[in-house]
C-alpha cells in the first residue's frame, strides 16, 4: 500500500510560508507608474506591453535553500500586489483597512502608502481621488445623503463643492497631546510620537490636508468619551438638518 509522506523540505518551505507576514506590495505598481510616464505617448497596448517586460526584468525575488522550482510576483511569498492600473480610488481608499478587513488581510507599511498616494497626486493631479469617485458619489447622492471620510486635498474639496453646492464638512479634532496618545496604543497602524509628527508634516506640505479642515463648516472637539462624541455629532447632524429646513422654507 503506498503511503503519501511530506519531506522535511516540503515541511520547512511550508512553515515559512505560513509563518510570513501578508503585505502589500507597491513593488510592481512603481515600475508601472514609472513606464506610463516615460512613455506617455505610446498607445495602452504598447505602455502595457513595455510594463509587462520591466516588471519581469526589474521585480525583486526570494530564493529559499529548499526550493527546486525559484520564482514568484513579489519577493514576500505570500505579499498581495497593488495594480495601479486597476483604478487608484479604491486602492487609495482600502489601504486604512487592509490590516482589519474581515476577511484577505494584508499589513500596510507606512512608507509605501505615503508612497502611493503621493505619486498618484503627482501624476493625476491633487484631486484625483475625488475626480475618479464622483461618478459614484452622484450616483449614492440621487438616492439621499452620502458621507464621505477622509478629505486629503484642498483641491479634493474644491471639486466636490463645485460640483455639490450642499456640501457640509466636518473636521474632527482633539488635543494634539491626547492625539498622539491614542495612535500610539491604536491596535493596528500604531505610531510613535516621531513617526506621527513626520507623517503630519507630509501630508500638510506634500497634500494640502490642511485646507479642508481650516475650511469646514463644523468642528467636533473629540477630547472625550465616545459617549460624547456620539451626543456632540447628534447636536451637529441637527444644526445641519436645521440649516437645510430653513433653506427649503424659504
Amino acid at each position: 500500500m503506498n503511503c503519501l509522506y511530506q519531506t522535511k523540505r516540503i515541511s520547512d518551505l511550508k512553515e515559512k510560508m505560513l509563518s510570513s507576514k501578508r503585505y502589500a506590495s507597491i513593488e510592481q505598481a512603481r515600475i508601472i507608474t514609472r513606464v506610463y510616464q516615460e512613455n506617455e505617448k505610446l498607445s495602452l497596448p504598447k505602455k502595457r506591453a513595455l510594463s509587462l517586460k520591466a516588471a519581469l526584468e526589474e521585480l525583486e525575488i526570494s530564493v529559499e535553500d529548499e526550493e527546486l522550482i525559484v520564482g514568484n510576483r513579489t519577493k514576500g511569498v505570500r505579499y498581495g500586489v497593488v495594480f495601479p492600473e486597476s483604478g487608484c480610488s479604491w486602492i487609495n481608499q482600502e489601504f486604512e483597512t487592509l490590516p482589519t478587513r474581515p476577511q484577505d488581510q494584508f499589513l500596510v507599511k507606512e512608507e509605501d502608502i505615503k508612497e502611493f498616494r503621493e505619486k498618484i497626486r503627482k501624476e493625476h493631479g491633487m484631486g484625483v481621488v475625488a475626480k475618479l469617485l464622483l461618478p459614484k458619489i452622484k450616483k449614492l447622492y440621487s438616492e439621499g445623503n452620502v458621507i464621505l471620510d477622509g478629505l486629503y486635498s484642498w483641491d479634493e474639496y474644491k471639486i466636490l463643492k463645485e460640483e455639490f453646492k450642499d456640501l457640509v464638512v466636518i473636521a474632527i479634532v482633539c488635543d494634539k497631546k491626547l492625539r498622539y496618545d491614542r495612535i500610539s496604543k491604536r491596535k493596528e497602524r500604531a505610531f510613535n510620537k516621531e513617526e506621527i509628527i513626520r507623517r503630519d508634516v507630509t501630508e500638510i506640505e506634500n497634500s494640502a490636508k490642511g485646507g479642508p479642515i481650516a475650511y469646514a463648516d463644523y468642528y467636533l472637539l473629540n477630547n472625550g468619551s465616545m459617549e460624547k462624541y456620539e451626543e456632540d455629532l447628534a447636536k451637529i447632524k441637527c444644526l445641519i438638518e436645521g440649516v437645510d429646513k430653513n433653506e427649503k422654507d424659504d
